[in-house]
């Protein structure tokens, strides 16, 4: 499974190696609604079938990721 990641901003940048995560980088913070969106068109230009969005205050259980991809 791809995860993309979208590092709005932040300093230092998140450097992570794994093949499966992509991160799209904003040079400054632009707010939550660009973020989701610069995500949602990277996935719809490659030809994702699933997107879940999940922000970094740990609001919503990651777990529940599993659940959602076997309903769909």
């Amino acid at each position: 499974m791809t995860i993309i990641i979208i590092d709005d901003g932040s300093f230092p940048e998140i450097i992570i190696k794994n093949p499966e995560i992509i991160i799209l980088r904003n040079k400054q913070n632009q707010g939550k609604g660009f973020s989701i969106l610069k995500g949602l068109k990277y996935a719809q230009e490659n030809d994702f079938t699933n997107a879940v969005t999940l922000d970094a205050d740990s609001q919503h259980d990651p777990r529940l990721i599993e659940m959602f991809l076997e309903v769909n």
